[in-house]
Parts: structure tokens; sequence; C-alpha cells
């Protein structure tokens, strides 16, 4: 229980896009080959969850206050807001913090729908998760724990002012957990209030100083009120805390662009692509610190390349904002978005979006065709590892499956493992004359 409540703590923050992890080093696996999430499990996905670095700190312009228009999006409990929630006393929860079991203070049911909704959350099924949270928040009004997850749900939701509702009643019953509250201050920038982000960052800041995330919206705040000899110095300090973070790579470039230091941005930015070849912030950038240098012709051509890019994470963002509310045709956008994820090689984000496609199969999909998809999708994308990976779990978690085998044969084979494509295609052999008979 203890690792759970520990998530509760940072719930804000791992929700909040929490730095994210270094590149993988080791084979990508699909979640569906995981048993079942124990609540401490869950907890400690949630200290993971969400690096998405393409949704931290959102641009005002692709904030989506109101969130998908479809129908479905603004249907059941979907259509709550928190502002309708009843409210407890001003002091009813200000020891809660003092204890080490802030679960405690619930009862053995409550306990246990709350540890399903952190698992829901962490499978992204967002529609249990507040059907969960409103239920315990009904029962236990401004329970603080559940307000923060509320306010976590409703930004990966998108929808801002809902997450800046939930998270300003958490900071009235909890003002000692502001360190948690990071979200809040992504939520203020993407609805475009800088100066009420610039003042929250720096709360949280305070409270934890060693946060790339909080420290890069402090930064990128700056950088929207003007202050960019601010920003630029924020956003070294966070790239000496994580020297791989992407985004703070890409708005470092954007920043010494708006300096005039075109050479300084061009280099900027072509780590930054590097690190994020999906995002299309660095290929724009590169195409004009190459023009203002006088390389016209390499800025046309990467100008090209970036109009591409540009078209593909706007089809993502697009997919991504329907799939958290799970509309009927959930498991073909999933799909989409492995096609999406496998042109531009993103390996981690194509994991997560098969993750979605095992997670989302209907019944007439079968495991083996989810875990065909992937070796295709991992050895299409370049990389050999999590393809290898891929491989190994096809042929542990599908034995019995013909479909399988004749796979595994062409991947040995393409490998040059000529035993491994022995060995699968008598395997593929000796099942398929089984089903023969």
């Amino acid at each position: 229980m203890i690792a759970w409540l520990g998530a509760l703590a940072v719930i804000g923050a791992g929700c909040s896009d929490a730095p994210a992890p270094p590149p993988q080093t080791k084979p990508v696996e699909i979640a569906s080959i995981q048993s079942g999430l124990t609540a401490e499990a869950a907890a400690q996905a949630l200290l993971a969850t969400a690096p998405d670095s393409t949704v931290a700190a959102p641009e005002p312009a692709a904030a989506a206050e109101s969130g998908p228009t479809a129908s479905w999006s603004r249907q059941g409990v979907f259509a709550r807001r928190p502002r309708d929630l009843p409210r407890a006393a001003a002091d009813a929860w200000k020891d809660l913090y003092a204890t080490k079991d802030q679960l405690s203070a619930i009862d053995e049911a409550q306990r246990k729908s709350f540890a399903a909704a952190g698992k829901a959350f962490v499978r992204r099924e967002f529609q249990e998760t507040l059907e969960r949270t409103y239920a315990l928040l009904e029962e236990r009004p401004d329970f603080p724990p559940a307000l923060l997850m509320l306010g976590a749900t409703y930004y990966k939701l998108r929808r801002y002012e809902d997450s800046v509702d939930a998270h300003e009643r958490f900071l009235a019953h909890a003002p000692s957990q502001v360190g948690t509250t990071q979200a809040l201050g992504h939520c203020y920038y993407g609805l475009g209030r800088y100066e009420q982000a610039l003042a929250h960052y720096e709360r949280v800041v305070e409270a934890n100083p060693t946060s790339p995330e909080a420290l890069r919206g402090l930064a990128l705040s700056k950088m929207r009120l003007g202050d960019l000899d601010g920003a630029l110095a924020g956003l070294r300090r966070v790239l000496q805390l994580e020297p791989d973070h992407a985004e703070a790579q890409s708005f470092l470039a954007q920043v010494l662009y708006d300096m005039g230091e075109s050479q300084g941005a061009l280099e900027a930015a072509q780590r930054a692509r590097v690190l994020a070849p999906a995002d299309p912030r660095p290929w724009y950038l590169i195409s004009q610190c190459l023009r203002e240098l006088g390389d016209d012709e390499s800025a046309d051509q990467v100008q090209a390349e970036w109009k591409e890019v540009a078209a593909v994470a706007e089809e993502t963002r697009s997919i991504e904002a329907r799939l958290a509310y799970r509309p009927p045709d959930s498991h073909a956008l999933a799909l989409r978005l492995v096609d999406l994820h496998t042109r531009m090689r993103d390996v981690r984000r194509l994991g997560e979006a098969l993750d979605m496609v095992a997670q989302l199969r209907p019944p007439g999909v079968s495991e083996v065709e989810v875990r065909i998809l992937a070796l295709d999708a991992f050895e299409r994308c370049g990389h050999r590892q999590a393809a290898e990976n891929a491989a190994k779990v096809l042929e542990q978690t599908c034995a019995g499956e013909v479909d399988a085998w004749k796979r595994l044969e062409q991947w040995y084979q393409s490998i040059g493992d000529p035993q491994g494509q022995i060995r699968a295609g008598e395997m593929w052999r000796r099942l398929n004359a089984g089903l023969n008979r």
C-alpha cells in the first residue's frame, strides 16, 4: 500500500509529463504480455507514466479546452465537471498529509476502487478512472488524492479548464503538496495564461528544485513573456539535469533563434532532431536557420521534410485526442497510430501504439495477429533489438499458432539465422499438417 501512496504523492508530476525515460536500451515489449497490475505495480507505473513530450506544456494553439467535439466525448461521465462536485469544509483534510497512509482516511471498499482507478489511468482507460474517482468524491468530498487523480485525468484528456478546477481544489486542501502539481502549470500555459503558469512553476520549483519538467515549464513561460535570457538559462539548467531532454533542446534552439544566434540555434536544433525526429519543431528551425545562414538549397530540402513530419504529427495528435475517449473505432485508430509511428521510425511511441492495439483488440482479432504486427512494425522501423524481442515474444506466447511459425521462419531467414529458420519451418510444417488432417 505504501508504494501506492508514494504514487499519489507524485501523481501530479508523473501524469503531467514527468522526465522522459532514457532511450530504450533493452528490448521493447508490448503491454498485453504483462500480468494484471496490482495496486503497487500501478503505483510504480504512475511514477513513469506519460513522459510524452508532445503534450507537455502544450502550445496555446493546440490547447483543446473543450476536447474532441464528437458527441461521445461529452456523454456519460465525460459530461461531468469538477465544479459540480460537493465541497468539503475548508479544514476537512488539513491533517491528511501529516500521516504516512493517506488512504487510511477512506474505507476498504473505497481504497480498492481508488486502486482500480489508478490502474485504469495507467491503461489510459479514462472513462473508468473518472467514474471511480467521481464516485469516491461524491462519498468523500474533496478527498485530496482523488482530486489530484481527477486533475491528472483531465490533463490527459486535454480538458485544461477542468484540470485547473480539480488541481486548485486539491491545493486548497493540501497546500503542502504543491510540488506534485506541475500539471497545473502546464494547464495554465496551455490556456495562454502565462503569468499564472510562471507563478505556479516557481512554486513547484521551490518545492522540487531539480524537477526538469517544472524547470522547463518555467523557462517556456519566461520565453512567452519575453524574458529570453531567463528562458535560455532555464533550458540550459534542464539540459544539465537531463541532457537528452528533446523538448528542452528544441526550445533552446527556438530561444537562440529568437535572440538572433542562427548558428547556435542550428546546432541546437540539429541535436533536438536527433533526439526527437518525429517532432516537427526542430525541422522547421533547421530550415529557418539554414536560410538565415545563406544555404537556401538545404533550407528548401529540410522545409519539404518538415512539412511531411508536421502532417504526421498533426494527424497523430488528433488520433491521440480521440483515443483518450475510447470511441467505437478505437482499434482502427490505434492501428493508424502504429502506421504513423512506423513511418517516422519512432520506436518508443510505436511501442505505446502497439500496447493500445493489444489492449483494444476486438473479438475478431487474434493475439497472434497483434504479435506479428509488432514484429512487422519494429522490423520496418529498422530497430533490430525491438524486432528481436517481438520475435521472441511471438514464439513464447503463440507457440501453438501456425501463422506465428510461418512468420518466424521468414524472420530468422532475414537475419541470417539458419538454425532458427529450420526450427521455425519444422514447427510450421508440423502444425500445418495437424490442421490439414
